[in-house]
């Protein structure tokens, strides 16, 4: 598969998703029913892609025997990533809206109530079938045919434009996505097992739910921009020294055996 088959993959399937949502708004607004349409528009386009290339299964999700190796490293991974992640988020939001409106709207910054109708599938569509969409299907057959860094960046492309929010953290959003993709992408071809890119993503969606609950627990309010500032101070802190510890457990990944090598293309 080249970049323009995965591209004209990828919209289709987009286009499907969305159109489901226009015709059956009444269903994807519900925690099932956005569940089931997810999954189903994901699994139908795998499932065709791997029928009409007559692809092995086993060649595009690889998994070892290895599970628990490198999961501490890639936990600490995401949090450390998904913190810069959100303070980007929060400072381009601060930026556009102007200090007086952000902080007006603060009480709303770690509201996670809203989100309930996509738990599940932030926690088992977005992590299970999008990482065997773009690494297990997509990067897989990019790699057969590019460079492994080449396969590497479309497959992050596509994922990164994928997940483009029209609002006023487009920047953010798409960097972060790009980085995110980027991430699984490397941890899956480093370690040849879809199951740590799967645990990748699933990582950072909870952490879409963890992080804004424990700050409403902490009842901690942002209503100057000094507040702002010490929180986000306190974040990239932590942030740093869990990339550090991060860097320590996955740096063997880089000089790992099990990269793609030219004889499997």
């Amino acid at each position: 598969m080249n970049f323009l088959n995965a591209l004209k993959l990828t919209i289709g399937l987009l286009f499907v998703r969305s159109l489901l949502k226009k015709v059956f708004p009444i269903i994807d607004d519900t925690i099932i029913g956005n569940l089931i349409f997810s999954a189903a528009v994901f699994f139908a386009f795998i499932y065709i892609t791997i029928k009409q290339y007559q692809i092995n299964t086993k060649e595009i999700f690889p998994t070892s025997s290895e599970i628990n190796k490198n999961v501490f490293g890639i936990t600490t991974s995401i949090i450390s990533m998904y913190l810069l992640a959100w303070v980007a988020i929060e400072v381009e939001v601060l930026v556009k809206d102007g200090f007086l409106i952000y902080f007006q709207n603060n009480e709303e910054i770690f509201a996670w109530g809203s989100r309930q109708k996509f738990f599940l599938t932030a926690l088992v569509v977005s992590p299970v079938f999008e990482e065997l969409y773009f690494r297990g299907l997509l990067l897989s057959l990019l790699v057969k045919k590019y460079s492994i860094n080449r396969a590497l960046l479309y497959s992050t492309i596509l994922f990164g434009a994928s997940h483009i929010r029209l609002d006023n953290t487009f920047i953010s959003t798409l960097f972060y996505s790009l980085g995110s993709g980027l991430f699984y992408g490397w941890i899956f071809i480093k370690t040849k097992d879809i199951r740590y890119a799967i645990y990748s993503h699933f990582i950072w969606n909870l952490m879409n739910y963890i992080f804004p609950f424990m700050m409403f627990l902490s009842a901690y309010s942002i209503k100057s921009f000094d507040s702002f500032i010490i929180l986000v101070i306190i974040l990239v802190a932590i942030s740093i020294v869990l990339g550090f510890i991060s860097y320590k457990y996955l740096l063997p990944l880089r000089f790992s055996n099990k990269v793609y090598s030219e004889n499997e293309q």
